[in-house]
């Protein structure tokens, strides 16, 4: 999807240009090329996605973190792609998952004070582990440096979710669809979550803000179809 290619930058991506996470230049170049590849996936609804791309990105990052092993927000990149890859079951072994331990927790042995980490930390207990309670703990001490972030109140309400604490979950989607008003994904969540507690007025209303942010999409079209064939319960 075009609107993926935002050039607005995400509170995450600010937060690392001011922080300078590494003084090696070959090894952040890396590291944002490999991002090209993992960025558009997310850890947790997932699409279908590009094997060889998240190869590329492993070994992209592992090269980023030989050049510089104290780069940690690289950790979290190579976690992320690991559970990708395990949560998507294509490659759905002890060891991949093994993978994604050792890079979470170099990520938060070097930087424990970093929400990135613990921001990994959450997504692959949640992805390979379906440790809940271990994913809002990281989850929760991420949101105490980055209150704001989109993508972590996204998570927020996945794991509330996954609790039955709709209302929150809820106010979480809500908060971040404010916070980023033109982010498909977010918006898709957030209609799919009204869908959910049968507050079809609302579901129809965000479906109505994706049809017109990206009108050449025919699954959002298919999908307000879907969500109005739930409601008259045809």
């Amino acid at each position: 999807m075009s609107s993926r290619l935002r050039a607005e930058l995400s509170p995450e991506e600010r937060k690392e240009i001011h922080e300078k996470p590494t003084d090696n230049l070959d090894a952040y170049d890396l590291y944002l090329r490999a991002k090209q590849l993992v960025a558009p996936v997310s850890a947790i609804s997932l699409p279908s996605i590009e094997q060889n791309d998240l190869a590329e990105a492993i070994n992209l990052l592992t090269e980023a973190t030989r050049r510089d092993p104290n780069f940690a927000i690289a950790y979290c990149l190579i976690a992320k792609a690991h559970d990708l890859l395990y949560f998507d079951l294509v490659d759905h072994t002890p060891e991949r998952r093994a993978l994604g331990d050792a890079a979470v927790q170099e990520a938060l042995r070097l930087r424990p004070d970093l929400p990135q980490a613990h921001f990994a930390a959450a997504l692959h207990y949640y992805a390979c582990y379906q440790d809940l309670e271990s994913a809002r703990t990281h989850i929760s001490i991420a949101a105490k440096f980055s209150p704001n972030d989109p993508d972590l109140l996204r998570v927020m309400s996945i794991i509330d979710q996954a609790q039955g604490r709709w209302d929150q979950a809820t106010k979480a989607l809500e908060k971040a669809v404010n916070l980023d008003p033109r982010n498909p994904e977010l918006l898709e969540s957030l209609a799919d979550q009204y869908s959910n507690l049968r507050r079809f007025r609302d579901s129809d209303r965000i479906r109505d803000r994706l049809i017109a942010l990206e009108p050449d999409e025919p699954l959002f079209v298919l999908n307000k179809a879907d969500a109005v064939f739930c409601e008259k319960g045809i």
